[in-house]
């Protein structure tokens, strides 16, 4: 790791170390942040009811090349009881009170549009699965951004305090000289607008933090337990797009899922098509009847052979087959431009990466500077060689430059966890649980 990257990554942590002045071990984590949003949040139990919906397919998609089995009891009263005599003895052909039951087995010996459907299915439930672990990757990406917003708001909340305090030292200081005829009222004006200023700011600020501390406690479905703790995130991954974009494609199960939907539909496809070919399935019966009728049975069974083939059937069949197609040519198209926009995403985030690195080396010298002409300014305003406006404005650009800084450093996180994102990583390295 380079120098200048090293001493950025030292003072984003010592930024955020700034926000959390209780100990470390007391602190909410940004892996229980996540660990808790992964258990508690809405979006990765609808994953994992979703895959259950896919192995319930696939179980149904198995039961078409199983055995069936169907039970049927009858009971029918008549208005009156049929008897004859056959070799001299009565039989009952029908009787008042008729019960009669049957068992029938059924079974395809072949059913070949099964084969690909079962296999759809399969691909159906793997594309669920995938999704699921992109459900949980969002999640924990959004839980890490909302984090740091809410580190970085507190640090924006405690620079725009420091500028309320100091402008109101500068007003008890103008009011003070302007008493002892050492400065003019317009002072002592500029002043107290500079300390409005200064407490809208700080209003802001704490309407920012207040927002992003909603959105934490949103995702983890909880009010924070405590402090935030300055998180330890990994360092980006310095690497050639070359190397890491064939290195993302094997890791993304967005693009996972997307090829096999395509495959999926590819199958559907196919299986609609075979429902055109013949079909052989094998038929049991077995009857028992207190009408024993001529027979003198009162069971019987049977064993049949059934051959079908749908000869025409409106063209259902070739519709829903050009409906599968498309599907299939929808979704090939969809993962090329997925995978296309992998080598995009990794390559902005790279670039947004340098052009943060190089904002807070900038941003520090505006720190820098602007602190020095307010030291400046104010012990030149203290023996009366500066006006109020000039402290008022070397104040404001103070803050302005704090402020800039503590997005800048924001900004640099964000594009690290961009490029964490389109590598199919996890946020942090000790949260890399999928769903089982």
């Amino acid at each position: 790791m380079s120098f200048p990257l090293r001493s950025i990554l030292l003072s984003v942590v010592f930024l955020f170390a700034a926000t959390a002045p209780a100990a470390a071990a007391a602190g909410f984590t940004l892996e229980q942040a996540i660990e808790q949003a992964l258990a508690r949040n809405e979006s990765p139990a609808q994953a994992g009811y979703r895959i259950e919906r896919a192995e319930a397919f696939v179980r149904e998609a198995w039961g078409t090349l199983l055995p069936s089995l169907t039970v049927t009891g009858i009971y029918t009263r008549r208005a009156r009881e049929v008897v004859r005599q056959v070799g001299g003895e009565d039989v009952i052909i029908q009787s008042r009170d008729g019960l009669a039951g049957s068992a029938v087995a059924e079974l395809d010996l072949v059913n070949l549009p099964a084969i690909p459907q079962i296999r759809s299915s399969r691909r159906l439930e793997d594309a669920a699965r995938a999704d699921a672990v992109e459900v949980r990757r969002d999640l924990a990406f959004l839980v890490s951004e909302t984090y740091l917003a809410v580190l970085a708001a507190q640090e924006l909340v405690r620079v725009a305090e420091q500028r309320v305090e100091q402008s109101t030292r500068v007003v008890t200081d103008a009011t003070a000289r302007a008493g002892a005829g050492l400065a003019s009222r317009t002072d002592v004006t500029r002043a107290q607008v500079e300390r409005a200023g200064a407490e809208l700011a700080r209003t802001q600020a704490r309407n920012t933090l207040a927002r992003a501390v909603f959105a934490l406690e949103y995702l983890i479905a909880s009010p924070l337990p405590g402090e935030l703790t300055a998180p330890e995130l990994p360092a980006p991954i310095e690497a050639a797009p070359a190397d890491l974009i064939p290195q993302a494609i094997g890791q993304r199960e967005d693009l996972k899922s997307l090829n096999l939907r395509a495959e999926a539909a590819s199958l559907r496809a196919r299986a609609a098509w075979y429902r055109y070919l013949p079909s052989l399935g094998a038929q049991g019966t077995y009857r028992l009847t207190n009408e024993t009728g001529l027979s003198g049975y009162a069971d019987d069974w049977n064993l049949a052979l059934t051959a079908t083939w749908r000869l025409f059937d409106g063209g259902i069949a070739a519709a829903q087959a050009g409906q599968f197609r498309a599907e299939a040519r929808i979704a090939n198209l969809e993962f090329k431009a997925n995978e296309r926009a992998v080598g995009y995403e990794i390559r902005t985030a790279q670039q947004d990466l340098e052009t943060a690195r190089s904002a807070i080396r900038e941003a520090e010298a505006a720190v820098e500077a602007a602190d020095t002409y307010l030291r400046d300014i104010s012990q030149r305003y203290a023996a009366g060689l500066a006006s109020g406006l000039e402290q008022a404005d070397a104040s404001l650009s103070a803050y302005q430059a704090r402020a800039a800084l503590v997005q800048r450093r924001l900004d640099y996180w964000r594009a690290g966890l961009a490029l964490r994102n389109a590598l199919g990583l996890y946020p942090i390295e000790s949260v890399t649980e999928e769903p089982s």
